[in-house]
C-alpha cells in the first residue's frame, strides 16, 4: 500500500521499497504486478524511472487513467483539490504532455491493461462522476474512461465499476474474485 493522495513520484518510491522487500524475502526474482487505478501509474513510473524493472516481470493495470481524467481536470480547478499532488498528476494535460512522454515502457517488462465499463445506478455515489466523464471521454467505470485505461496489451473491458474492481462496496464479491483469477490466467498464458 502507498499513500493515497501523494504524488506519483512519491508513491512510486514507496512501491519500489515494497517490491525490493518482497523479492528479497521470497527469493522470487521478479513479480507480476497488478495495480489498480493510480497504482498503475506508480508501477509505470517505478519501472521507468526508479529501476523497478529488476523486480517486475509484468505490469497489469486495472482502470488506470493512463491519459489522465477529465474529472481530475475539473477537480484541479477548485480551491480545495488544487493542493493535492495526486490530482495534478492525474490531469489530462500532465499525463499527455509530461508523464507519458517521459515515462517509456521498459522492453524487459510485459504491459497489460483492463478497463471497466458499466451502468452506474442512480443511487450510487459514482453516478454523477460517471455521467460527467461519459460526456467528455465516453464509456467508463465511474471514475476512469475505457480509452484512458488502455495501455500495452489490452486484456478486456469488464462490467465492474471502479470500486467493484477491488471488491469495495461490492454487492457480488465473487465478481472481483473471478476477475482477478482471470488476470492470473492471462499471466499464465503468457508464461509469466
Amino acid at each position: 500500500m502507498v499513500k493515497s493522495f501523494g504524488s506519483i513520484a512519491h508513491r512510486s518510491e514507496q512501491l519500489v521499497s515494497q517490491l525490493r522487500d518482497i523479492c528479497a524475502k521470497s527469493s522470487c526474482g521478479k513479480v507480476n504486478l497488478i495495480a489498480h487505478s493510480m497504482g498503475g501509474l506508480d508501477g509505470r513510473y517505478a519501472i521507468s524511472h526508479l529501476g523497478a524493472e529488476v523486480y517486475v516481470a509484468s505490469l497489469t493495470t486495472v482502470a488506470t487513467p493512463h491519459r489522465g481524467s477529465a474529472l481530475a481536470d475539473r477537480l484541479w480547478r477548485t480551491r480545495f483539490f488544487n493542493k493535492i499532488p495526486a490530482i495534478q498528476d492525474l490531469t489530462t494535460s500532465h499525463m499527455i504532455n509530461s508523464f507519458n512522454p517521459s515515462t517509456p515502457d521498459s522492453p524487459n517488462v510485459h504491459y497489460f491493461s483492463v478497463a471497466g465499463s458499466t451502468d452506474i445506478p442512480l443511487t450510487n455515489w459514482m453516478k454523477y462522476p460517471a455521467t460527467v466523464l461519459f460526456k467528455e471521454e465516453g464509456p467508463n467505470d465511474g471514475l476512469v474512461s475505457v480509452e484512458s485505461a488502455k495501455w500495452g496489451d489490452i486484456i478486456n473491458t469488464v462490467p465492474l465499476n471502479h470500486c467493484e474492481q477491488v471488491n469495495a462496496m461490492c454487492l457480488n464479491p465473487q465478481s472481483a474474485a473471478f476477475f482477478y483469477l482471470e488476470l492470473a490466467r492471462n499471466l499464465f498464458r503468457h508464461g509469466l
